[in-house]
């Protein structure tokens, strides 16, 4: 034991030593300007496809394909991007900074670009009621006065995709088969994927991931308002009923068990990831609800679709991410008061879906992410990022926890206790097994972006183009998940249970981060987030359901020949007993097999569809090593003084 400790010790020495060598102030500040730089400051229209639409206030983010293999393949991958304008990156980028202010010690944000952000909120809420409402959208709207409604219309993407069909027909057959993969496709599946299907399923309703991560940034707003009152005093203005939330979220809950198939019909995908979930509850007699991606059900579909707003595929989806980032953005409004704690403590149904959420997170987490990423995080294929997210929320439990104050929020008590246990131990094991070794004590981490590359003479290829936010990320993920901030001395330092092995992975992925601040050979790309469908073997057609329909509720029969061109409600209804289901998996959707395995991002047919925001590595890599700085400084053992 006294080796093992020497050892730690004359390693971090080390790490410290060649890590004075470098100016971390400095990169952290080439950092900042860096992720300044990437916000859009002026607004300008959409021309044509050459001259796209910019908001102010976005961070600039580019909606590529994830296409692998050849050089060709590599080049279409990297360079053809399509800039986006969701505010919802904005709100990341925001905690990010305001987060690394608050435990990492930089240099406070400037207040244009905080101002910038807030505004940029203020024009995302949910339009389309007779309410102030804190539910927030993905994307922007734009006012129909025919319909007199407000559509969820990303401009680029429908302006862009609506020239894309005018293209000639063997252009267009061309771009889906990159899109679906050359091999030959289910009768009616390219239809699905023309320019205004696939425009139509960006028309996506409000969600619960957007409007948890607006209050959570709104929550440390408030925290920082003597730094910020202007846009303090703006968001909170705009912001006048946040319990808004709670109602939308009692409303559209998956209720599993439940009779009313309004409530309890999920995506097929989901059902097949949350089976063995779903079978325990069954069996222990524990009713569900669980908190969805969308604020909306079939009975809101049917009014609203041919409005301009429609859930992709018909019907709500889980995803864990989306779990994660509202359980750390309700916690940190009723840890701070935003939101009063007896909103939850006295609503049954609400601790009820808290509590269901919060028991599928630490089973989910337990059991390795059900071995199904590709299904369960959704919308977020890193699951480097997944951990990030929800550390975010063990780390403000854990300061709640020193103040005393966690005891006010049973269902968050008992969430922290099963947390804690889980991050600690199952998730910190999968994070540092992970760690790939580069040259003197660096350590650093991939996923899968640019991995599977196959050159022209035909050898393998890892481009590592996702390395940095990566192992950026894998850091944060570990900070996170073994630190506090303790805010009588205002500083973060790292709970007394830390492993050695933590700290000495840490100081080795910030000597990687310094020695190439800007990304270095990899660049700074990321997948952020994505479309649901990983590749063609995840559209949820292929995976068992008993509810098919047409919108206005004509049963659909036939799951073995054409695919219906016209949106269908496809999913999972009610529960269904484990025998039934295996029986289901047996057979094939419209004369396709199910696939049981995830195989990598990189395999299938096809492309997913995803974004990435240079804006967010840049500030995950600030993150990583301010604070990594901060809690070394904490121990007197500081990076550099």
């Amino acid at each position: 034991m006294w080796t093992e400790r020497i050892i730690f010790h004359c390693y971090f020495s080390l790490v410290n030593l060649a890590l004075s060598y470098g100016d971390i102030l400095e990169i952290i500040r080439t950092l900042s300007k860096h992720v300044y730089d990437e916000q859009i400051n002026r607004t300008q229209q959409y021309t044509n496809i050459t001259h796209l639409e910019e908001i102010e206030g976005i961070y600039r983010n580019y909606i590529h394909l994830n296409l692998y293999g050849s050089e060709e393949n590599a080049m279409i991958r990297r360079d053809l991007g399509l800039l986006d304008n969701n505010p919802f990156i904005s709100g990341i980028v925001g905690l990010q900074i305001l987060d690394t202010y608050r435990f990492g010690q930089i240099p406070l944000p400037p207040e244009d670009e905080i101002d910038r952000i807030v505004k940029l909120y203020a024009d995302s809420h949910e339009m389309n009621v007779d309410h102030e409402t804190s539910l927030m959208l993905f994307f922007q709207q734009r006012y129909n006065p025919d319909l007199d409604f407000w559509q969820t219309y990303p401009t680029n993407i429908i302006r862009v995709f609506q020239e894309i069909s005018n293209l000639p027909a063997p252009i267009y057959s061309h771009f889906l088969d990159v899109l679906l993969g050359p091999a030959e496709k289910p009768d009616g599946l390219s239809d699905l994927f023309s320019a205004d299907q696939v425009a139509n399923r960006m028309r996506i309703p409000a969600d619960f991931d957007s409007s948890s991560t607006h209050l959570c940034f709104g929550s440390i707003l408030y925290q920082l308002r003597d730094k910020y009152p202007d846009a303090w005093n703006a968001w909170r203005d705009r912001n006048k009923n946040l319990t808004s939330i709670f109602d939308a979220l009692k409303k559209y809950s998956y209720r599993p068990f439940s009779d009313d198939r309004n409530k309890n019909t999920i995506d097929a995908r989901s059902y097949f990831f949350l089976r063995n979930f779903l079978d325990i509850a069954k069996k222990e007699h524990r009713d569900l609800a669980i908190i969805p991606t969308w604020a909306m059900n079939i009975e809101d579909e049917r009014a609203d679709y041919k409005k301009g707003i429609s859930m992709p595929w018909g019907v709500n989806i889980i995803d864990m991410t989306v779990i994660a980032n509202f359980m750390s953005g309700i916690f940190s409004a009723v840890d701070i008061g935003l939101i009063n704690s007896n909103v939850i403590t006295l609503d049954d149904d609400l601790n009820l879906i808290l509590d269901s959420s919060a028991s599928l997170m630490v089973y989910f987490l337990k059991h390795n992410l059900t071995d199904r990423p590709d299904l369960s995080l959704a919308y977020y294929p890193s699951t480097f990022e997944f951990y990030w997210f929800v550390a975010r929320g063990l780390l403000y439990m854990e300061n709640a926890k020193l103040r005393g104050s966690l005891h006010d929020l049973p269902v968050y008590e008992k969430y922290y206790r099963g947390l804690s246990d889980v991050m600690r131990n199952e998730v910190t094991k999968s994070i540092l097994s992970a760690r790939k070794s580069g040259t003197d004590g660096a350590f650093f981490y991939d996923d899968f972006l640019g991995n599977d590359d196959i050159s022209y003479d035909g050898k393998h290829i890892n481009r590592a183009e996702d390395r940095y936010y990566t192992t950026a990320t894998a850091a944060n993920s570990l900070i996170y998940t073994w630190s506090v901030y303790d805010e009588e001395r205002r500083s973060l330092r790292w709970i007394d249970s830390v492993p050695d092995e933590v700290k000495v992975t840490v100081l080795g992925v910030s000597k990687w981060l310094m020695a190439r601040p800007l990304g270095g050979n990899v660049g700074v790309k990321n997948v952020f987030f994505s479309v649901s469908e990983k590749n063609r073997e995840t559209i949820p057609l292929w995976f068992p359901s008993n509810r098919f329909e047409y919108l206005n509720g004509t049963k659909i029969n036939d799951f073995n020949h054409r695919i219906p061109e016209q949106l269908t409600i496809f999913g999972m209804e009610g529960y269904v007993k484990p025998d039934v289901y295996r029986k289901m998996l047996d057979i094939d959707q419209f004369d396709v097999e199910t696939q049981l395995q995830f195989l990598g991002y990189n395999s299938g047919q096809g492309a997913v569809i995803f974004w990435s925001c240079d804006a967010v590595t840049y500030a995950g890599a600030m993150m990583a090593l301010s604070m990594a700085n901060a809690l070394e400084k904490s121990e007197n053992l500081a990076i550099v003084d």
